[in-house]
Order: C-alpha cells, then structure tokens, then sequence
C-alpha cells in the first residue's frame, strides 16, 4: 500500500509544473474519457476515487449516470426508457437485438445530450463502461440463451458492431478508453461482499446469482474486452483486491494527464 501512495506522490510532483498547461489545454478542448472493464471490476468505486483525485488537482470531472440523465428532457425520457426495458428484460423476453439497438440509442442520446456538450466546452467526462462491454456482454448472453453455434455468433457480433454510436463531434483526441481489468477471483470477492445482486447466465441458460457462475460469465467478458483494448490500443489498469480504489484511481489519473499534455505538445 504505502507503494502506491509513494508512486502516486511522486507522479504528483513530476506533474505539478505542468499543471496549468495541462488544465489550459483541457479549457480549450475537453475529454471524454471511458472505463471499461467487465462487470464486477470495481469500475465504480475508482471512477468515484478518480473523480475526487482529478477535481483536487484543477480537473473536474463529470460523471455519466444513466439513471439521473442531464440533458434535455426528451433525451433523459429515451435515456431512462431504455433503462427501463433492460431492467424488466427478462420479464418481457425482450431480444438482444432489439437490446441491442436500445442501448446503442441510449448512449447515442448521452453523446449528444451530455458529453459534446460538455467536452467542447472544455471539461473532462467519465463514464464507467460505454459500447463495448455493453455489447460483449449481450453478445454472450445471446449466444447462451439462444444456443448460437459460432457462426451465428460471429454475425450478431459484427451487426452489433456497426450500430456503435459515434460522436460526429468529437475528434479522437478528445476521447480515451481505458480498460480496468480485476482477477476472476477478486470479481468473485466483490460480488460476494455486495451480496450477489447482479445476476448472470449460467452454461444453461438459467438465471444465477451463484459466486461462481458470476466469475465464469464475466471472464468471457474480461477475455472479450481483453481483445479489444489490445486491438484498439487502449492502456490496461490492473484494479486488485491488495489496492485501495484509490490507488487505481491514481494509475487512472497519471495516464489522463500523460494524454493531456501529449496533445499538449501536439
């Protein structure tokens, strides 16, 4: 532990000279900036820790929170909708192609009724998962339930990717995904303490809060995204039960600002 604080204050000070250029740069163009992991990583407790961490240093933080939307009403009325048909999904058999298409209008409705905003105002946006997570993990779950062989769910996988939203009004520079990977055995731990709330598919199909059936189900997601961030180049961040969240959130906080004062320079 007193490791990570020591390399978090010794970060601290490599970056202070630089601090009023880094926060200079982020007035002119903000960003929009995305934590990825599979479910049980521990996402939410360090965007939390981060957030406290960035605002102490001269970078506030908006967090994206799907259940108290911010933008215009009829944006927040959509936003909730969809959260609204993933909550009683299962109730409703609803399909994961239509999931599919409800989720991909939600953050699309966030990109335009919240985050451009927002960044080309200048300030920094955090959302703990965006697209990928929520499409890897409806992918799996539609190969499970639906008994998908491998080539039925190669194409659901590339129809789920062309619906990505993107902005049309954020450069790549204003926009950095980081994937925060945690040991199966640590997802376990931390569903476990938060009392086995989320519940998964088995191998059958079925509904489960089982421990393990929880760590089985979100390591196809962690191998997924994996892939992803090695195909995208998106920095990795180990969250571990041995850590405090903030100092992960620090990890986070240090490749921020290295991010800012590249495009600083450029």
């Amino acid at each position: 532990m007193w490791r990570c604080v020591k390399g978090y204050l010794a970060t601290h000070a490599l970056l202070t000279a630089d601090r009023k250029h880094i926060v200079a740069v982020q007035d002119r163009s903000g960003l929009f900036l995305v934590l990825e992991g599979a479910d049980g990583s521990g996402k939410s407790a360090v965007v939390g820790e981060l957030i406290s961490l960035a605002e102490n240093e001269g970078i506030p933080m908006h967090r994206i929170l799907r259940e108290s939307p911010r933008g215009h009403q009829s944006y927040a009325n959509l936003i909730r909708a969809v959260g609204g048909l993933f909550k009683d999904g299962d109730e409703l058999e609803v399909q994961w192609d239509l999931l599919s298409l409800a989720a991909a209008a939600q953050y699309l409705a966030l990109l335009q009724s919240e985050v451009e905003e927002i960044v080309l105002g200048g300030g920094v946006v955090v959302a703990e998962s965006w697209w990928h997570k929520t499409r890897v993990r409806m992918a799996i779950e539609a190969s499970i339930r639906q008994q998908h062989n491998l080539v039925q769910a190669e194409k659901f996988r590339n129809w789920q990717r062309d619906l990505m939203p993107v902005s049309r009004r954020l450069g790549p520079h204003q926009q950095m995904t980081v994937l925060l990977e945690a040991d199966m055995e640590d997802r376990i731990h931390w569903y476990q303490n938060g009392g086995c709330i989320e519940p998964v598919y088995d191998s059958q199909g079925a509904v489960s809060h089982d421990a393990t059936h929880f760590g089985t189900f979100t390591q196809q997601i962690a191998n997924e995204l994996r892939l992803n961030a090695q195909a995208e180049d998106w920095p990795v961040v180990l969250n571990s039960s041995k850590d405090k969240p903030v100092c992960t959130a620090g990890k986070v906080l240090k490749l921020v600002e290295a991010h800012l004062r590249a495009r600083a320079v450029c």
